[in-house]
């Protein structure tokens, strides 16, 4: 692989890091000095803040569907185009040339959602929808139901389970829902509780194992059985 010093990409300009500082990048796989990559400064990253939030509210903010398609689309060739180099930074046993699948839906993603339009209110039956599923930036979805077992089908239904809102002053239908709601952590009437005294963690596909509380502590001890006869 050859050697590579890589830049600052700011305001769609690359530019050195303005402390003119480098950090090397070795392989995993035999330790050889593969890249030197910028090591940017506060001053650098700020820049970049300032020239995302400037590109965001004086072109793309204004853009039109087929403007930000294009834009989406292009940035899937220059991937392309960069191919066999992605391919060759990636882990060996893990390596195969093209970009990332992930990397290539997410972009596929957005850019069909260019077509339900900003701002709108869009309908749908299906619980299993991708507006609710793959929860896209700035999209707020909003169940309706009848009684309560179905609201708790409802917020059950998803592979997800990390913390839940429950709003209501009826303290028999708060314990209804703390009891049976899948989740790591269930918050009355607020919308995000957090404490390091507490365990922080969810259900199903939102984690294995606590972060804070005494559970929290658990993967730092070491624990010792001694037998004496």
């Amino acid at each position: 692989m050859n050697k590579k010093r890589s830049d600052l990409l700011i305001d769609g300009q690359m530019c050195p890091p303005s402390k003119g500082q480098y950090y090397p990048l070795y392989s995993p796989v035999d330790g050889e000095l593969v890249a030197e990559a910028a090591d940017a400064s506060q001053a650098d990253v700020d820049r970049a803040a300032a020239a995302a939030r400037e590109a965001f509210y004086s072109e793309w903010k204004f853009y039109g569907v087929e403007q930000k398609r294009a834009l989406f689309l292009r940035l899937k060739e220059v991937l392309h185009a960069m191919a066999e180099e992605l391919a060759a930074a990636k882990v060996q046993p893990q390596g195969g040339v093209g970009i990332p699948p992930l990397v290539e839906r997410i972009i596929d993603y957005y850019a069909a959602k260019l077509d339900d339009g900003v701002g709108t209110l869009i309908e749908h039956n299906d619980q299993r929808t991708n507006y609710l599923c793959k929860e896209p930036l700035g999209v707020v979805a909003m169940l309706t139901f009848d009684r309560d077992d179905e609201a708790l089908s409802l917020a059950n239904d998803t592979d997800y389970g990390l913390i839940s809102s429950v709003w209501t002053q009826n303290s028999e239908r708060q314990r209804y829902f703390i009891r049976r709601l899948e989740m790591g952590i269930v918050v009355i009437n607020s919308a995000s509780m957090l404490s390091h005294r507490t365990p922080w963690g969810g259900f199903k596909q939102s984690g294995i194992g606590r972060r804070y509380g005494e559970m929290g502590l658990e993967p730092f001890f070491e624990y010792k059985t001694v037998w004496i006869t």
